[in-house]
């Protein structure tokens, strides 16, 4: 797995992608060119320490550019937002997050309990350079990314897009969608609203949301933090989605009805009976015990 930034600074917001390295290359395909012009001085320089000497730990880099290690650490982190260097683990990401100001005590911790951010990495590494701009998506880019898509959210629609930055065009997707379900594979329609438009689910999840249309006087409950994928909530226009620190949302057959944020009061989404709204706030306090979250229960409908 390996984790690519795509800011121009990291910073705790910072989103990020995860990909198994053997699509790496079809998913680096999609992304927007960004020459390596216009790095700072720092920055090149270890660029040209990694391409001159290969993989090295963080303490090589140091010592073979002559940077201070301050200098070398801004460095990765500059190259990791610009998505040119990776590193062997999660340790390196998590060193990269970590504000300046808290990294000294970062580095004091690493000397009375091992290694850690830069120096438990492993070795950083420049990764392979995107020499052109994409004009065309490669037809098996776009094959694995529509596919991929159909997994992840069982329906897809074209306003699902705008929660992937990194996706083809729904243009570019269509003659796809189209393709396989004129082969049986999949199956094309209106199944979740309000979004408009051509709308294209597997056949599961098709059956998910019939089995869902006959059980309207079932009770599922659903809690998710507002940061997970798995949380549409906000999707549409008339619901925005506010990016709130530590905030839960919890999903009554998969309509959002409820959220709190850290200690705050909870924001009511939906009207509901006392009981309910007992249970609502069990759940959002984590003294409830909600049955194990099925795929349909916040996917597919607000």
């Amino acid at each position: 797995m390996i984790a690519a930034m795509l800011l121009a600074a990291t910073v705790a917001t910072s989103p990020i992608s995860l990909v198994p390295r053997t699509t790496l290359a079809l998913w680096r395909s999609l992304g927007s060119f960004e020459p390596v012009q216009g790095m700072s001085g720092a920055a090149e320089r270890v660029v040209t320490v990694l391409r001159e000497r290969g993989a090295l730990f963080f303490i090589e880099i140091v010592q073979t550019s002559g940077l201070l290690r301050v200098q070398v650490e801004e460095a990765l982190g500059e190259l990791v937002a610009r998505g040119v260097v990776t590193a062997d683990s999660f340790a390196g990401l998590r060193a990269v997050l970590t504000p300046q100001s808290r990294r000294r005590g970062f580095r004091g911790r690493s000397r009375l309990r091992g290694s850690s951010g830069f120096d438990a990495a492993g070795r950083w590494a420049l990764l392979p350079p995107r020499a052109t701009p994409r004009a065309v998506t490669d037809p098996e880019a776009l094959e694995h990314v529509a596919k991929t898509l159909l997994r992840r959210y069982g329906v897809m629609t074209r306003r699902l897009l705008a929660r992937e930055p990194l996706s083809p065009s729904w243009r570019e997707l269509l003659p796809f969608y189209r393709t396989a379900e004129a082969r049986g594979e999949i199956r094309g329609g209106r199944f979740v609203e309000p979004f408009g438009g051509e709308q294209f689910a597997l056949v599961e999840a098709v059956e998910e949301l019939r089995r869902l249309r006959r059980q309207q006087d079932a009770s599922e409950w659903v809690v998710l933090a507002a940061a997970d994928p798995v949380n549409l909530y906000g999707i549409t226009d008339d619901a925005p989605r506010a990016p709130v620190p530590n905030r839960r949302l919890v999903f009554r057959n998969g309509v959002a009805v409820a959220a709190r944020a850290g200690g705050n009061a909870v924001e009511w989404l939906a009207e509901l009976d006392t009981a309910a709204r007992s249970q609502a706030e069990q759940l959002l306090t984590g003294s409830g015990n909600p049955p194990p979250a099925r795929r349909a229960a916040g996917f597919w409908s607000r």
